[in-house]
């Protein structure tokens, strides 16, 4: 799986539904966008709420490692899968008597329990409890308004799409949508993957294969995300256009993944594409009738931002840690290091400051510069960064 992606945490197992879940014609609830992911608010087992991240790439149910054991859930066969990361890690087959997602239900689910908290410190999420995946869409059209927030589920025999809506057709590659794109007019097949942060991941075969770094670069190598298997490096460049389905988006940021192993190092498909550029359309997924659909919406045309301190901050405590220094950076100029302890940043303490909030902060195009309180021992320091584009705007 990735994080970038937990979109392929389940590649290669089998976590479907043993029970339809109860029939509903159509259903609205809101959801939460952390970090360009969906969560949406559910019960296991009657207790909760709990929250779980929606994503097109499972093709079942995960659970933390930390949940399973406090609801007391007996954890079954062990499995080793790849990820996003280099490296393996080990999950377990467990049962789930009743899962209750944003007003729906389902019950007696095969699902995997995996160990989420390197996730929670590294990326900074402080409620992941789940993943809600295939059976969801298998079950429903699944309709995302990314402007207000709301999630819609259909019955797939009484939805109709917008009259205004584009369509994509998709395939299944294992269990994860697939479609055609096309980049420096080069053609692919590339993963929607709701689990993926990022715009557009180009996995490393396809990009090698045609130079698109020589086309897109230089950019920067950098930590891009973090999953199952560590963490996910990558040259990120800047991408004029990039058309998918015969929809054209542009201004975004990609990534050249570097992974040397695990799902972003595949021949088979040409990329990732995440929700950085699903949030700028309303969405709809149609798993029976293997269709997206497409809604435009005002951030369409929005170009993507980039961070422009060169750190990947993550949570240690109340404090943050520095995972990622950019080589050559401002910051790897002023001294900041990896492993380096931030305890507040302008002056406000970071037990106080929301993570997601600041990597927002650390990309706005209008900020200067932003000081960094750094950990010595018994003493600390600080640190004045000076922001600047590290990818260049087209």
């Amino acid at each position: 799986m990735t994080l970038g992606k937990l979109a392929c945490l389940f590649l290669g197992s089998i976590c479907m539904a043993t029970t339809a879940p109860a029939a509903v014609s159509r259903l609205s609830s809101p959801f939460r966008l952390v970090d360009n992911r969906v969560f949406l608010p559910g019960t296991l087992n009657g207790k909760g709420p709990y929250s779980f991240l929606l994503d097109t790439g499972a093709d079942g149910w995960a659970v933390s490692t930390t949940l399973a054991h406090r609801l007391a859930i007996p954890q079954g066969k062990a499995e080793r899968i790849a990820g996003a990361g280099e490296a393996k890690e080990t999950l377990h087959h467990l049962k789930l008597q009743r899962v209750d997602l944003a007003g729906l239900s389902f019950s007696d689910q095969r699902a995997l329990s995996a160990d989420f908290s390197d996730l929670d410190a590294v990326i900074g999420f402080q409620h992941f409890d789940g993943i809600a995946g295939k059976p969801v869409f298998d079950a429903y059209v699944v309709d995302l308004d990314f402007g207000r927030a709301r999630v819609r589920f259909f019955s797939p025999a009484e939805y109709s799409p917008p009259a205004d809506a584009k369509v994509m057709p998709f395939e299944l590659y294992q269990t994860i949508p697939v479609i055609d794109g096309e980049i420096a007019g080069i053609k692919g097949r590339f993963l929607v993957d709701l689990g993926d942060r990022s715009s557009l991941t180009l996995f490393g075969p396809f990009w090698r294969a045609h130079h698109l770094d020589r086309v897109f670069g230089p950019g920067i190598i950098a930590i891009t995300g973090y999953g199952l298997g560590g963490p996910v490096k990558g040259e990120l460049v800047r991408v004029p256009e990039f058309t998918m389905a015969g929809i054209r988006v542009a201004g975004i940021v990609a990534r050249l993944s570097l992974q040397k192993a695990g799902v972003f190092n595949t021949s088979a498909i040409a990329g990732s594409i995440g929700t950085g550029i699903l949030k700028r359309f309303n969405v709809t997924f149609d798993y029976p009738g293997r269709r997206i659909f497409l809604q435009e919406a005002p951030s369409q045309d929005v170009p993507d931002e980039a961070d422009r301190s060169g750190l990947w901050l993550g949570r240690s405590g109340d404090d943050f840690e520095v995972f990622g220094v950019v080589s050559n950076s401002r910051a790897a100029r002023s001294g900041i290091k990896k492993g380096d302890i931030v305890t507040a940043i302008d002056g406000v303490p970071t037990k106080r400051l929301d993570l997601f909030a600041i990597r927002e902060q650390l990309k706005s195009p209008g900020r200067k510069s932003d000081s960094f309180t750094i950990k010595e021992g018994s003493h600390s320091k600080v640190v004045t960064v000076a922001l600047h584009d590290l990818i260049p705007r087209n």
